[in-house]
């Protein structure tokens, strides 16, 4: 919906909204922009009388239209890792956006930051960012910034977000490290380059630290921001592993909110 919530009033700031539906049925990508999934047109509710609202599935997303960046390439790479613990094909998805003077200096060694966003990371939002953010796309072909290698690991159409081996979506963290990055390494031209660091937000930012605990050797170092919970001493003013109910503890805190939102 557009508009807010007011969470510590528990009232809407405006009576006036709009509504869409999406329906996601491909996981092949992003939930709002996949190309198989459907959605409504999007009509106005007024929040300030009681309704009901019928929305129909009544067209399908449009495809993407990305324009072709020199800067950025995009790399489908087979995993026999996770193709043999899914039985059939799996492919790890990537974007990389080179530096502004690299075709300049196409032989200089360039660090590379694997970056791993929140969720639906889909990579393709590079092209994205380059296409609608005028700033940012100015900003990253000019002199002032970074010469670095930014890897992109999509987290939507390889279906783990945090990109670490897991007993229900097979060994992400295998794969990435034995596979992924040694492909990138050995076949791709500008990624012939010995220094690694992690770049992670949100579920990204909790994935990136895992990922530089559980393979040191591998990457320099990781800048983790806004994580999901690291430890679950304190998962939403909860501390799973003492106390005795979870949703009495949730039911303090909404009761409370005014109480918190004052401290």
């Amino acid at each position: 919906m557009e508009q807010g919530w007011n969470y510590f009033t528990g009232k809407s700031t405006i009576n006036t909204y709009y509504l869409q539906v999406l329906w996601q049925q491909s996981f092949d990508g992003f939930a709002i922009t996949g190309e198989d999934n459907l959605r409504s047109h999007k009509v106005q509710v007024d929040l300030s009388t009681s309704q009901t609202i019928k929305m129909t599935l009544s067209e399908k997303n449009q495809r993407w239209n990305l324009t072709e960046q020199p800067h950025i390439k995009y790399e489908k790479l087979k995993s026999d890792t996770l193709s043999s613990w899914w039985n059939k094909p799996m492919h790890e998805h990537v974007g990389v956006l080179l530096p502004s003077q690299y075709f300049k200096n196409p032989k200089k060694e360039y660090p590379i930051y694997y970056y791993i966003g929140g969720g639906d990371s889909d990579c393709r939002y590079l092209s994205l960012t380059m296409d609608r953010s005028k700033e940012f796309a100015d900003w990253w072909m000019s002199d002032d910034a970074p010469q670095i290698i930014i890897v992109y690991l999509d987290g939507t159409q390889n279906r783990n977000f945090y990109h670490l081996d897991s007993e229900n979506l097979g060994p992400h963290g295998e794969s990435l490290i034995n596979e992924v990055i040694p492909s990138l390494k050995t076949n791709t031209e500008e990624h012939k380059r010995p220094k690694l660091d992690l770049l992670g937000m949100l579920t990204g930012g909790y994935g990136s630290l895992a990922l530089q605990l559980f393979y040191p050797e591998t990457f320099n170092g990781v800048y983790c921001y806004s994580p999901d919970p690291i430890s679950f001493t304190n998962c939403l003013y909860t501390n799973i592993y003492e106390d005795s109910n979870y949703f009495l503890r949730l039911v303090w805190i909404h009761k409370n909110v005014q109480w918190i939102g004052s401290n």
